[in-house]
């Protein structure tokens, strides 16, 4: 009996001999990652999701796995913010745009700067994140931004010079009210699974999108025309984020392999949004829906009406102390010198 109980004793003691071994040499526990977005399973991007998703697992060794929570089900898209921060979700699909006024320094890369494409875009609020690091993030991780491809406006009426918008009820959010109002149309705000409805309806007139939004949100079926704005071109500045604190709780190594990833991904993601705008556009003209071009002397005036918008944002920033002109002129220096 004493030998029976000596040798489970010595059993149990190498066990936790064994287990003690295992964690003071680094065989780290999987950690299950909360990924919380909007976009719905079938879209291009949400598929992007899952194969950055199988890939962080991949390149960590299975020591990160991130489970995705598609059409804003964990939470609302507007409150990705706090979900995030309060442990709702671990990883977040956030849109600052939705969040107006509660991250001022980078509502610039909203606003019109005159990117043609969402990879130029892209690649234009990485960088700017890496030179101005905003405190009004710190709480925050983030892993990547991506830019969508310009928002121009789509109608159910020709819009063949900006006189035509004048009064047009046209779908926007967040800044892009200020983009519609300078053009002479009328904001209207909503979310964008409420657009195609109310454009069928005629509570709105047309829609400010990428043209992506052709096929992926189907506008083409209830809107006839599209309007490029060239000067006056936005983009929706996405980021895909982390609570800070969540981050820094990573092993250091998985925190380099993780970032190593994300630099690469940036430049995945950036030719996603063109090959999503060229396939918009391709379902476009399906549905018999045709693009005009504006005059040179509209396209001036496009980026005329910009300027207000950017000279606004200035002065804002100004008066919080922040970087408002160098911000500026960094972006629209970086688009000038890659833009054709």
């Amino acid at each position: 009996m004493k030998k029976a109980l000596a040798v489970v004793l010595m059993v149990a003691v190498m066990i936790v001999a064994a287990g003690s071994f295992s964690h003071s040499y680094g065989a780290d526990p999987t950690v299950t990652l909360k990924y919380s977005t909007f976009a719905n399973p079938g879209l291009k991007s949400y598929g992007k999701m899952e194969q950055y998703c199988k890939e962080v697992e991949k390149r960590t060794g299975g020591r990160v796995k991130l489970q995705l929570y598609p059409g804003s089900t964990l939470a609302p898209a507007k409150f990705t913010y706090n979900a995030v921060i309060d442990g709702v979700a671990d990883v977040g699909h956030l849109v600052f745009s939705y969040s107006r006024g509660s991250f001022p320094l980078i509502e610039i890369l909203d606003l019109p700067l005159g990117s043609k494409s969402g990879s130029l875009s892209t690649h234009l609020m990485n960088a700017w994140y890496k030179k101005f690091q905003p405190k009004e993030l710190k709480e925050l991780k983030i892993l990547f931004i991506t830019g969508k491809g310009p928002n121009i406006i789509h109608t159910k009426r020709p819009v063949n010079t900006l006189a035509d918008l004048k009064g047009m009820k046209i779908r926007t959010t967040g800044l892009g009210e200020k983009i519609v109002s300078g053009l002479g149309a009328v904001p209207v705000g909503m979310a964008m699974p409420e657009t195609y409805d109310a454009i069928q309806k005629g509570v709105a007139e047309g829609v400010l999108a990428p043209t992506e939004a052709l096929l992926n949100w189907r506008f083409a079926e209830v809107v006839k025309y599209s309007t490029p704005l060239y000067g006056a071109n936005s983009s929706a500045c996405i980021a895909h984020v982390m609570s800070k604190k969540k981050w820094d709780a990573l092993p250091e190594d998985v925190k380099k392999i993780w970032d190593k990833f994300n630099e690469e991904w940036i430049d995945v993601v950036a030719k996603m949004y063109d090959d999503e705008d060229i396939e918009g556009e391709q379902f476009g003209k399906k549905k018999g829906v045709k693009t005009i071009p504006l005059s040179k002397e509209d396209q001036a005036k496009c980026g005329a009406a910009a300027q207000p918008i950017l000279q606004d944002y200035i002065k804002r920033m100004k008066t919080k102390g922040l970087p408002g002109e160098e911000s500026v002129k960094f972006c629209l220096d970086y688009i000038k010198a890659r833009q054709k």
